[in-house]
């Protein structure tokens, strides 16, 4: 007989060997340890469609058993129910796969439907503002501080993307970077000519690296620049030097910043998404509402047109146009 947590536990080392970050891992045990809490572990092939449902009903705080210590003081927001949700559900479809189960319990559940906040992200008088005073802040790191906020912002991967980079993951003359993304999938970045131009500088000029040491940022020591680090530094610039007060600091912040002014000029989903490394469309699409926002306050280009007083030129200034 298989049980659930043997089952759950495989598909743990599953996971570990696909060589997924730290943090996925951990949401894996967490949504483990919330199933046995509420169900006491038995057999796999018993588990059935309304005891998922009960278990959900219980993330929500609709649900209360007497005895159960209730999670998360006894209601989870709505997007962490889905989580949890998406979790039990690649298990189960993991366990077909293995041919533990025949068919999945949860092949037929909708996901639990919860209003999704959309994420905090610059303006783009923002991010001017805060590169301009990173760069100029006097911090013996300065150049390289600046330079990492403008890749996040420029490039929009992930911290522990970033992290990892080495030197030779930076093709400056053609303008990309290979990363590692979720599931150690590796996928190429395009690079801005200023943020190519910025890099070299800082390699030719700014790194301090140990002998031996490959990292692009490099630390005070001159060895690799972990997560830890850069987040500290990300998160201390954005509340030293962004006005407003945020919901949310951090390397994300600048990487959904990027999504969206990536969108609002290009308005390519498809290719946004293919640069985010993001596994599905869906993901991507939050922008979609951020870009809107943002847009519906913007005047119309022909108000400029029409309000021009009459009899005005308005043609295009030649000398301009061709440099003069």
């Amino acid at each position: 007989m298989t049980t659930f947590r043997t089952a759950y536990d495989g598909y743990i080392l599953s996971q570990k060997a696909r060589n997924v970050s730290k943090s996925y891992i951990d949401l894996l045990v967490l949504t483990r340890d919330y199933w046995l809490r509420l169900n006491p572990d038995g057999e796999l092939a018993g588990i059935k469609t309304d005891v998922v449902r009960e278990w959900i009903t219980w993330l929500q705080g609709e649900r209360k058993v007497e005895g159960v210590e209730a999670p998360f003081d006894g209601q989870l927001s709505g997007a962490s129910v889905f989580v949890h949700f998406r979790d039990l559900r690649s298990f189960f479809n993991w366990c077909v796969d293995e041919e533990l189960l025949a068919a999945s319990p949860m092949r037929r559940m909708k996901k639990p439907k919860f209003e999704e906040k959309l994420p905090d992200v610059l303006t783009e008088a923002e991010v001017r503002d805060l590169l301009k005073a990173v760069r100029e802040s006097g911090n013996p790191q300065a150049f390289r501080d600046y330079t990492i906020h403008l890749m996040f912002t420029d490039c929009g991967i992930r911290l522990e993307e970033l992290s990892s980079l080495d030197l030779e993951d930076i093709n400056l003359e053609q303008g990309y970077a290979k990363v590692l993304g979720k599931g150690r999938k590796e996928r190429v970045v395009p690079m801005g000519i200023r943020l190519r131009r910025e890099l070299h500088r800082y390699i030719l000029r700014y790194r301090r690296a140990a002998t031996g040491e490959t990292a692009l940022f490099c630390n005070d020591d001159g060895f690799r620049l972990e997560r830890g680090g850069v987040r500290t530094m990300v998160v201390r610039d954005q509340k030293a030097y962004v006005a407003r007060t945020l919901s949310k600091y951090g390397p994300h912040l600048e990487r959904h910043t990027s999504a969206t002014i990536r969108l609002r000029n290009t308005g390519d989903i498809q290719r946004t998404s293919q640069i985010l490394g993001h596994r599905s469309l869906e993901t991507t699409q939050r922008y979609l509402h951020l870009v809107h926002q943002d847009l519906m306050g913007d005047s119309s280009p022909m108000d400029a047109v029409l309000s021009e007083k009459r009899g005005k030129s308005l043609q295009p200034n030649v000398a301009q146009s061709t440099g003069g």
